[in-house]
């Protein structure tokens, strides 16, 4: 069975989990909070991991 993580910039790893469907939710959630700069993921950079390899990476855009 697959293991799934997922890290946020400035926090780092909020969950770690066996179960897609936890790991899904939740980095839909941070990277949701990251797009929209609110709380402490504000522009932060989201990893979903499976198996220590990047699965989804979301990386806040830096502006000029």
């Amino acid at each position: 069975m697959p293991k799934w993580q997922v890290i946020v910039g400035n926090i780092g790893t909020v969950v770690s989990t066996d179960q897609m469907g936890i790991a899904l939710v939740t980095y839909a959630a941070y990277r949701k909070q990251s797009q929209n700069n609110h709380g402490r993921a504000a522009g932060e950079p989201v990893t979903l991991m499976k198996d220590g390899e990047p699965y989804f990476e979301h990386a806040e855009e830096e502006t000029p």
